[in-house]
């Protein structure tokens, strides 16, 4: 399995005398920075002052999880690619299929969750149907996502309606679990 890996590495040592020459940032780009980098410490300070501590570190804690929801998503994009390339070689080189399957499932699982999570929370909010304002564009990336991810599916020689059939069970599960914890916890308290 390592060799794959290594193979891998290889191939991009090969590519790097072809890259193009670097271009330097323009004076417009570095002074765009400077100024925004600049506006960004004046908000700093100006929350720091008015809000004191917990209010930094209840945005500092809010934009934490957000950049833990990317993160998660790109490091399991990432490995489910590497699995990819493995595999795609090994097809090419005519070879028997030697990737590592629960590799492959924790990074469908790192690339989905944040989004069912995002979804299930968006269904906790109370007042009718206010729920679906942030329920919707993330059911619709969820959809997005998971057809974009389809084409990997076939390399890895798993079978697609298995496929669809997690992701429905995942949707049907955040929806359902999202309602009953509304109707049943939030809602009665309410009233």
């Amino acid at each position: 399995m390592n060799r794959w890996i290594y193979y891998l590495i290889g191939l991009r040592f090969k590519g790097v005398g072809q890259r193009e020459r670097y271009k330097r940032p323009s004076k417009f780009r570095i002074a765009l920075n400077i100024i925004c980098y600049i506006l960004s410490a004046i908000m700093l300070g100006v929350i720091f002052a008015y809000g004191g501590f917990w209010a930094f570190l209840a945005g500092a804690l809010f934009f934490g999880v957000i950049l833990a929801f990317f993160s998660s998503m790109s490091v399991g994009k990432d490995i489910i690619y590497t699995q990819y390339m493995i595999a795609n070689e090994q097809i090419r080189s005519e070879r028997a299929l030697d990737f590592n399957h629960k590799l492959v499932k924790l990074g469908y699982v790192l690339s989905f969750w944040p989004i069912y999570v995002i979804m299930t929370l968006s269904l906790l909010i109370p007042g009718g149907y206010l729920w679906f304002i942030p329920w919707f564009p993330f059911f619709v990336i969820s959809i997005l996502l998971a057809y974009m991810s389809a084409g990997y599916i076939e390399i890895f020689n798993y079978k697609m309606s298995k496929y669809v059939l997690c992701h429905l069970g995942a949707h049907l599960f955040t929806f359902v679990t999202g309602t009953l914890i509304r109707e049943l916890i939030f809602v009665p308290s309410l009233g």
